[in-house]
């Protein structure tokens, strides 16, 4: 299928591409396609990688947040889970932002709905939910 969205590792030896509703993932050195990964119904629209490199985050035409622990992806690949899976969207998913901190970030989600959620990454915990008067199609966030 048609990749909406690409993402490469922190470590730059990784590719993640949301093709439809899957997420594949390639070793960049061999060009070897490492697992193909799906918790999504729909397509999907983002992808980001955490900035120490252990966990994808993909969000979805569905209006689902994935976050993948990548240690698993590559190494369990006919058992791939999420760690966690968000569902406060009620539109599709516009943008994802995984703050600096490792196992204590932020992680930012954007949606067609008007809002911006944000969670802690070490317990999946919703912090709270902002509401705009109109779809995010972005987010920037000041370290």
């Amino acid at each position: 299928g048609l990749a909406l969205c690409v993402t490469a590792s922190p470590c730059g030896q990784y590719l993640a591409a949301g093709c439809d509703n899957n997420i594949k993932f390639w070793h960049l050195p061999t060009g070897q396609l490492v697992n193909t990964v799906s918790n999504h119904y729909q397509k999907v629209t983002c992808l980001k990688w955490s900035h120490d490199g252990r966990n994808v985050i993909s969000g979805g035409h569905d209006n689902t947040v994935n976050v993948w622990e990548f240690s698993k992806i590559i190494s369990e690949p006919s058992t791939s889970t999420t760690l966690y899976t968000f569902t406060n969207h009620s539109m599709p998913v516009s943008d994802i932002y995984c703050g600096y901190g490792g196992f204590k970030s932020r992680l930012f989600t954007s949606g067609l709905d008007n809002t911006c959620n944000i969670y802690e990454m070490s317990t999946g915990k919703s912090i709270i939910t902002l509401e705009f008067p109109a779809p995010i199609a972005r987010i920037m966030v000041n370290k």
